[in-house]
């Protein structure tokens, strides 16, 4: 039976359109037909709607087809890059999205043999190295790592790289074209002031480990609550045109407490010289030996960029150039006093010189999207002078052990670090890890012209793996670190036992020590809580003294006043734990994204290195309990609560803490 228009109209649908295609347009294939869910047809316009959908999408697959095969054309296209680059300020380039062709700036600070050496690194391969091109898709990835290299140096607000086609190149007949187009790098640096000053406040980063830059990871010193101080900083920033920073602090905390320090940040190679191993374009003379040492610091390490890009070269581009430039130095000196009245009854007057070397300019910044491991080198020497506590109203009285007083006094201690990390580089999360592994070591010497000797070890572990099937929300996590130290004496024959910290003894001197306890460490106790204490102190006051209230004044004769014992630490320690945890439901809230729980139990000690076995491990302290982490961009932040399940007649124990720490350990 045929219908005509009229009876279409009149059961409310339209005659079936043909619709007419471009001049360019391709034929489309049929479309789906259209499932019903009524005994009747779907109206008419509904089914042009998906039909319209479902050709709409067609249209965009096929487009982001031939973007796929555009833009894989223009990674491969081969470009053959001249040296040197340009290099200019952005004050002599005008502003537009693509600058072209700037010309060589002496308005910048910035050696220009730096950035060229930096360029290297990167991967940028330039025609003595690259005769047969690189592709653009390469050197796109490398101009993004550079620029990301030089503003983590915190001297630029603004890096730009653009290519353009080299000058001297006339364009060719059509036939005669080369596969390889010659082009220019052109980078413009837009640096910042070179002075920076700051004044304000701002919370303590824990206590100082006697390691420059390696600090503990509780919270003040009942590991509770931060310590707020007052700062006052001024910089000096990129002077001398090699990304180097000099800085200058002061700062004041709430216990009273002041700090100077002055250091100086700069790429090793630097302060060696002016020289470039590729080109030596500098016009400042520089000795045969600093040029010599220059050298074979930017040529030390092959660049593990460069080995991961698949580039077509006649020459090895990871032979070409290392990554020496970034191997950062600081030298530091300060002027500080650490406080450990709290837990071990004395505060430590320190006034040191050092120098650090590390392959990281600042270990938590991403190279290419990654963390990447970190290896320092680190000599010092350090004033130290022992101050016990106190009594508050007998100032001349030391209200500390016997064992604290021993070792009051000056000691120097001329040490030499060497330690290396994973730095998380293994990790899904470096604060908060469900996959992988981490680990660190770092030994330590003490040798002359100081008064102290020892050798110190010291190394972690963590390995973390979620569960499988209808658990894979739940991660395992298992994490140990040890340590062990030997005083040794560079005096022939002597055998005195009892000295406090000369060469010639074989007591370690009591800041040297290790100690354990607090959160991050062996849950359940507070900071230095476990190990050899000492008997704990009184002090005989008058009973009519306006500090001291007594309930009978009239009977009362004397008040004893009681501080806690001290901690004494100990020559070999380890910790353990293993956790399990999981996230806890968000419920839409993004504080609460990256909350986990966990539930642990803890394991450790602190003793002798004289001691036997047996004996060290039935003093292993032992605790369980439950906790709150979460992953935030100054660390990991940890809330738990702790039971402790075995413990010493004199330990201290805490079992509410927070705890803020830079790795799972």
């Amino acid at each position: 039976m045929s219908s005509s228009k009229s009876d279409q109209q009149a059961a409310g649908t339209e005659p079936t359109k043909t619709r007419l295609l471009e001049p360019n347009q391709k034929q489309l294939p049929p479309s789906p037909p259209v499932l019903s869910t009524s005994p009747s047809n779907l109206p008419t316009m509904t089914k042009y709607r998906a039909q319209a959908t479902w050709e709409q999408q067609q249209i965009r697959n096929s487009q982001e087809v031939l973007m796929n095969k555009l833009n894989k054309h223009i990674a491969e296209y081969p470009i053959r890059l001249q040296f040197p680059a340009n290099i200019a300020s952005s004050e002599d380039v005008p502003d537009s999205p693509t600058p072209a062709e700037p010309a060589d700036s002496n308005n910048l600070r910035t050696s220009h043999d730096f950035v060229q050496h930096r360029l290297l690194e990167s991967g940028m391969l330039y025609d003595e190295y690259a005769p047969n091109g690189q592709p653009l898709g390469n050197i796109s990835f490398c101009a993004n790592s550079f620029v990301n290299d030089m503003l983590d140096t915190g001297c630029y607000d603004n890096v730009v790289v653009s290519i353009d086609k080299s000058p001297d190149q006339a364009d060719p007949p059509e036939e005669e074209k080369e596969e390889v187009q010659n082009a220019e790098l052109n980078v413009i640096l837009k640096e910042k002031n070179w002075y920076k000053l700051y004044v304000g406040g701002g919370f303590k980063q824990g206590v100082s480990t006697g390691v420059e830059g390696v600090q503990s990871s509780r919270l003040g010193d009942g590991g509770m609550f931060p310590t707020v101080q007052f700062e006052a900083t001024g910089s000096l920033v990129n002077i001398r045109g090699y990304t180097d920073i000099t800085t200058m602090s002061y700062t004041l905390d709430q216990n009273n407490i002041a700090s100077m320090r002055c250091t100086h940040d700069s790429p090793l190679f630097s302060l060696f010289g002016n020289a470039n191993p590729q080109r030596d374009t500098s016009s400042r003379p520089s000795s045969f030996i600093s040029k010599y040492i220059s050298n074979a610091i930017l040529l030390s390490t092959s660049s593990s960029r460069n080995k991961r890009q698949n580039v077509n070269n006649s020459k090895n581009n990871s032979d070409a150039v290392g990554h020496g430039s970034k191997v950062h130095s600081r030298i530091s000196g300060y002027l500080d006093t650490l406080d450990y009245e709290a837990t071990r009854g004395y505060r430590e007057f320190q006034r040191a010189l050092t120098f650090q070397a590390s392959t990281l300019r600042n270990p938590n910044t991403l190279i290419d999207g990654e963390r990447h491991p970190n290896t320092t080198f680190q000599w010092g020497m350090i004033w130290r002078d022992l101050l016990p506590r106190r009594d508050p109203l007998s100032p001349y009285h030391c209200l500390c052990s016997a064992q604290i007083t021993s070792q009051t006094g000056s000691t120097l201690k001329h040490a030499i670090q060497i330690g290396h990390s994973s730095n998380g580089s293994r990790l899904n999360d470096p604060y908060s890890p469900t996959k992988g592994i981490d680990y660190s070591y770092n030994t330590e010497v003490a040798m002359p012209p100081g008064d102290i000797g020892f050798a110190k070890a010291e190394c972690g572990l963590s390995l973390h793996t979620p569960l499988p099937y209808y658990l894979k929300d739940w991660s395992i996590h298992l994490s140990g670190k040890c340590g062990a130290m030997q005083p040794f004496s560079f005096r022939r024959g002597s055998n005195m036992k009892g000295s406090r910290g000369d060469l010639h003894g074989l007591v370690p001197y009591i800041a040297d020590r290790f100690y354990a306890g607090g959160p991050m460490s062996l849950r359940g106790f507070q900071p230095d809580g476990i190990g050899p204490r000492a008997d704990p102190v009184t002090s005989p006051m008058r009973a009519d003294s306006p500090r001291i209230e007594t309930s009978n004044n009239e009977k009362a004769t004397a008040v004893l006043l009681s501080a806690p014992s001290d901690a004494l630490g100990g020559d070999i320690y380890y910790t353990g734990a293993i956790a399990a945890s999981a996230p806890v439901p968000s419920m839409n809230l993004s504080i609460l994204s990256n909350l986990r729980f966990m539930t642990f139990l803890n394991a450790g000690t602190v003793s002798g290195l004289c001691l036997p076995v047996d004996v060290i491990l039935k003093g292993t302290r032992v605790s369980a309990g439950v906790g709150l982490y979460t992953s935030t961009p100054y660390g990991r932040f940890e809330m738990t609560y702790a039971l402790p399940l075995r413990h010493g007649p004199k330990d201290v124990r805490k079992k509410l803490q927070f705890g803020v720490s830079m790795s799972f350990f």
